[in-house]
């Protein structure tokens, strides 16, 4: 029988926040015509800063899960929303470019989180 690693102390409330913010951009994504917001940013820019937040959850939420499996299953979310955006009754656009952004913006998320984590935990060895 494999042992689970303890719990991080945050990590309870970053899977509460991460199934929230889950759930805020797939709503926002799914919806016919999404809400206009101030200064009207691109669609590259909403998907990366949607993903990059996901995969600073995710990370936060799940301290012991491999990145790679952060950025596949976050890849999954962002195809699946991909492939239901692809579906006529929506009157949304499918795009090959949002999933691209989607997984860089994983990837450049898990990259953030783990360099700032290291430096913290290398912090804290130092003192």
């Amino acid at each position: 029988m494999s042992r689970l690693a303890p719990l991080h102390p945050g990590a309870l409330l970053w899977r509460l926040a991460l199934v929230g913010a889950v759930s805020g951009c797939v709503t926002l994504a799914l919806m016919p015509k999404p809400p206009l917001l101030p200064g009207n940013p691109s669609d590259v820019l909403l998907h990366a800063a949607a993903f990059i937040s996901l995969a600073l959850a995710s990370r936060l939420a799940f301290p012991y899960a491999r990145a790679a499996t952060i950025i596949l299953a976050l890849l999954a979310l962002g195809a699946g929303i991909e492939c239901a955006q692809a579906w006529p009754l929506l009157g949304r656009d499918a795009s090959l470019q949002d999933l691209a952004v989607d997984v860089i913006a994983a990837t450049i998320g898990v990259i953030l989180i783990d360099a700032v984590l290291s430096l913290k935990s290398g912090r804290a060895k130092v003192s």
